[in-house]
C-alpha cells in the first residue's frame, strides 16, 4: 500500500526558451561525474544514442527519437498546438510535414497519454531508427535517458545549456498509477546515496546511485528512455522458448520531472522523472506509421495496447505502483515550462 501525502509538483521538461539559436543540452548527473562542459554526465555517452535528435518549435526546443526513416516519437505536449516543427538529427534539419499527439491526450500529464509523433518528408537513411520495447518487464531494469535538455549536477539541479546531447542511467523504480486498468508512466528517482534523497523508498527504491546516475531536465521532453542490452531485457522473439537479447530498445518517452520531496522540479537529488510507457502504445504507433495512417484524423484507431497486448499487472508490479494524481492544475512558470500541483491521500 502506498499513500501520497506530500504536495506533488511536476514540470513537463520541454520547450524552455533558451534562445532560438542554440540547442539545449541534457540532464543532471552526480556531482562526482562532472564533464568538461559542466554537466553531470559525459557528453560522449550521449553520442551512443544517435537516434535521439531535437525538435525546434516556435516556442523553443525539445527532444525526439527516430523510430522510422520518416517518423520520430516525442511527447504529446511537444507537438500539441505547434504551428511549425523541425527535427534535427545527425546535424541535419528535417522539416516536419505533420505532427500529432495521441488522440487521448488532453493536456493532463497524470493520464499517461503524453506521447506524440512527427513525420518529415525525406527519409533518413544514415541513422538507424530505435526499436520499440514491447514487453512488460521494465521495473528494476537500468534505463538510459538521452535528450537535449538543460544540464547540471545533483546538488545544483539543471542550471545551464551548451547545445550538447547527453545521456545517463537510472533504475526504473516504479509505475505511476494512471486511470483505467493500465499504468502508462514509468518512474525513476535521482539518488545521491543518502536515504533522505530516496524519493521512491516507499515503493522499494534503493538509495545507492548508479555510476552514471541521471535525471532528465527541461528540454529533454520527448527524448528516449532506453533499456540496455542484457539478459534481464531479453525476449522470446521467435516463440521458441529461447530468450534473445533485444539490444538498446526504446521503453519510455520523457514526460515530466516531479519534485516529490522538496516541491521544486529542478532535477536535483530527490526528484523523480516520469516517462510515458512505450509498450502501451505499440498499436497506435503502428496504425499511424502504416500507409495513410497519419492522415486519418490523429492516427485512429485510438490506443489499444502494445503488440503483445496491454501491459498486464502482476504481483511483482503491485508493490511498485504509486497512486495516480487525483487532480491536475496546469500552470505556466519559468518560460514555457508546464507545471502541475496536487495534494493526495489516496491508497494504492
Amino acid at each position: 500500500m502506498v499513500r501520497l501525502t506530500k504536495t506533488l509538483v511536476a514540470v513537463a521538461a520541454a520547450c524552455v526558451l533558451v534562445g532560438l539559436t542554440a540547442a539545449a543540452s541534457a540532464g543532471t548527473g552526480r556531482d562526482d561525474n562532472v564533464d568538461e562542459g559542466g554537466g553531470g554526465v559525459h557528453v560522449d555517452f550521449g553520442a551512443w544514442y544517435p537516434s535521439v535528435g531535437y525538435v525546434q518549435a516556435p516556442q523553443g526546443r525539445a527532444s525526439a527519437t527516430l523510430i522510422d526513416p520518416q517518423w520520430a516519437l516525442t511527447a504529446a505536449h511537444v507537438v500539441d498546438g505547434a504551428t511549425s516543427l523541425s527535427f534535427t538529427i545527425g546535424g541535419i534539419e528535417h522539416g516536419a510535414t505533420q505532427w500529432l499527439p495521441h488522440p487521448k491526450w488532453n493536456g493532463d500529464l497524470e493520464k499517461g497519454y503524453d506521447i506524440g509523433l512527427i513525420q518529415f518528408g525525406d527519409p533518413i537513411s544514415d541513422i538507424e531508427p530505435a526499436p520499440l520495447y514491447t514487453g512488460t518487464s521494465e521495473l528494476d531494469s537500468v534505463g538510459t535517458a538521452a535528450g537535449y535538455g538543460r544540464y547540471g549536477t545533483g546538488t545544483e539541479g539543471a542550471t545551464g545549456f551548451d547545445g550538447q546531447r547527453r545521456a545517463g542511467n537510472n533504475t526504473i523504480d516504479a509505475l505511476l498509477r494512471t486511470p483505467g486498468k493500465d499504468n502508462r508512466i514509468l518512474l525513476t528517482d535521482f539518488d545521491s546515496g543518502s536515504p533522505a534523497d530516496n524519493a521512491l523508498a516507499d515503493v522499494g527504491s534503493e538509495p545507492e546511485p548508479l555510476a552514471l546516475e541521471y535525471l532528465i531536465a527541461p528540454g529533454d521532453s520527448g527524448g528516449g528512455l532506453f533499456l540496455d542490452t542484457d539478459e534481464s531485457n531479453a525476449e522470446d522473439i521467435n516463440g521458441d522458448g529461447v530468450l534473445d537479447p533485444v539490444g538498446d530498445v526504446l521503453a519510455g518517452v520523457h514526460s515530466f520531472v516531479w519534485g516529490r520531496l522538496d516541491g521544486a522540479p529542478d532535477s536535483d537529488y530527490g526528484d523523480v522523472s516520469g516517462h510515458t510507457r512505450v509498450s502501451a502504445f505499440g498499436d497506435w504507433i503502428d496504425s499511424v506509421l502504416s500507409p495513410g495512417g497519419g492522415d486519418d484524423d490523429g492516427g485512429k484507431p485510438p490506443w489499444a495496447g502494445g503488440p503483445g497486448g496491454k501491459p498486464k499487472k502482476s504481483s511483482a508490479f503491485d508493490d511498485s505502483i504509486v497512486p495516480e494524481p487525483a487532480t491536475l492544475a496546469l500552470l505556466l512558470s519559468g518560460g514555457l515550462m508546464l507545471m502541475w500541483r496536487r495534494r493526495a491521500s489516496r491508497s494504492a
